[in-house]
């Protein structure tokens, strides 16, 4: 069985208070098939930006 420091911890964490838990306030599409989410901690309000690579498929339209 795995020890509690062995796990890995994924996701984003707020460097202010550790908060795994965020909302998305703005979210917009760059070239290169990448998205730029801006995200605020729901704990403290700090606020982040993170730019994430899109996997778009052929048949999927994003803007709906």
């Amino acid at each position: 069985m795995e020890s509690e420091e062995s796990r890995e911890v994924l996701g984003i964490h707020c460097p202010r208070c550790g908060c795994a838990h965020w909302y998305v306030t703005r979210t917009e599409r760059l070239p290169g098939d990448r998205i730029r989410r801006r995200r605020q901690c729901r704990h403290c309000g700090y606020r982040t930006v993170t730019v994430e690579i899109a996997h778009w498929s052929k048949s999927h339209d994003w803007r709906k």
